[in-house]
């Protein structure tokens, strides 16, 4: 019987020492690397003894073998160091010191193990007489890089019991909430640092001169095409890119990839119209880039527009009818269309006019819209404001001096438009 008792006792004594081996914090969906690379779970000794974990496993599976001290914390890492695999990813590389071997320096116990973790998975942690078990998922959190860490080292695995880090790669080493309550008035700093901005590296735009910069020459009564192209680079990936617009006249165009210079630079265009009556100035091409998380780079580049002068009289004729002596004739419209794409004043001249054997001097017609000039055989500048794309009316009428001999009389106006 006291033999018995003894035994007892000695059984009851290894179940606690077992027992005080915990799983601390859990990383299942590393985005530092890739899963083979960076998922690792942690151990905590909860106990005052040391423990050897020679005889441990993790899902069956054996671990290095290590002694854990009294409140010390172990890493099982998939990939420890970095192996022969294609990358040069590892635990080491992105939780340690990354000079390729794991040692002191590295600040805290770290092993090799077999892992295989998923978004809702069961952990099992087995010594030769207990079992430590967490079953979890991702509505937990954990995902994108973050772990689950266990809040009370001492509590249960109950899903309460457990947080998604505030780390972004987690607390590997030592426990973040442990942390917390030995240091009251310690502030966690958490940060994201997001993708560099996306780069304009270079605008091709449509340039109809040898001159510095960009100028566009119209086109006479037809719509001119212009061709934008820009380079982008955004060092994350061109499939960052969201969204590569241009605003010229208020009107936006959406910019099409054409080809992928390298995983990082992409060639993009759109065509835009200006028309002929488009007034001839500066105009600006606000360049706009979005990426999918909301960011932005603008980037502003102005062309010329060139003048074109055109302008165009609607009749051919200008005929009074007939007239005597001392009279003067009704007011004949002639209609003036400006098809070019400045604001046009008008020069006007005219010949005297001719019959068989009399003649009519060109001062007796007058022009004008209400306030009325003489025509001269000089040309005369006239402020006449007819803006493109739109005609006025330039009114004519003829003075009969009374001494005017009958006659049919012919003669000709010339009616030039010149920018203002």
């Amino acid at each position: 019987m006291r033999l018995l008792k003894y035994i007892l006792i000695f059984v009851l004594v290894l179940r606690l020492v077992s027992a005080d081996i915990v799983l601390s914090e859990v990383m299942y969906n590393p985005t530092q690397a890739s899963d083979t690379d960076a998922e690792w779970i942690e151990l905590y000794n909860t106990g005052p003894n040391q423990v050897d974990l020679t005889d441990y496993q993790i899902d069956g599976s054996d671990f290095d073998d290590v002694v854990l001290g009294p409140n010390q914390f172990l890493v099982v890492a998939r990939e420890l160091i970095d192996t022969t695999d294609e990358d040069l990813d590892s635990f080491e590389t992105i939780w340690g010191n990354n000079d390729g071997v794991w040692d002191e320096n590295d600040n805290f116990l770290a092993v090799d193990g077999i892992l295989s973790l998923t978004d809702a998975d069961t952990i099992i942690v087995t010594s030769p007489t207990t079992s430590e078990i967490l079953t979890y998922n991702s509505t937990q959190g954990g995902l994108n890089g973050y772990t689950l860490e266990k809040i009370d080292l001492l509590g249960i695995n109950d899903p309460a019991n457990w947080i998604q880090s505030a780390n972004l790669g987690g607390t590997p080493g030592y426990s973040e909430s442990q942390q917390l309550e030995q240091h009251p008035n310690t502030l966690d700093v958490v940060v994201q640092v997001k993708n560099p901005l996306p780069v304009v590296e270079n605008i091709d735009l449509t340039d109809d001169d040898p001159n510095p910069g960009y100028q566009i020459q119209p086109n006479y009564k037809q719509v001119k095409q212009v061709s934008f192209e820009t380079t982008i680079t955004d060092l994350g990936s061109t499939s960052n890119i969201k969204d590569v617009l241009i605003t010229v006249k208020n009107t936006t165009h959406q910019l099409v990839k054409q080809t992928d210079l390298d995983n990082y630079s992409a060639v993009y265009t759109t065509i835009f119209d200006m028309q002929p009556t488009d007034l001839a100035k500066i105009y600006t091409i606000e360049l706009t880039v979005t990426t999918l998380d909301g960011s932005t780079t603008t980037l502003n580049v102005d062309f010329e527009y060139l003048g074109l002068m055109s302008m165009t009289l609607q009749e051919s004729t200008l005929d009074f009818g007939i007239l005597n002596p001392g009279t003067t004739s009704n007011q004949t419209q002639v209609t003036v269309l400006n098809e070019g794409n400045v604001v046009l004043d008008l020069e006007i001249s005219g010949d005297d006019l001719h019959g068989v054997t009399n003649t009519l001097l060109a001062s007796n017609i007058e022009y004008g819209e209400i306030l009325f000039q003489q025509l001269s055989n000089l040309p005369s500048i006239f402020d006449f404001n007819v803006d493109p794309g739109l005609n006025k009316f330039l009114n004519f009428r003829l003075q009969i001096p009374q001494d005017t001999q009958p006659d049919m009389y012919t003669g000709a106006i010339t009616v030039v438009g010149v920018a203002q």
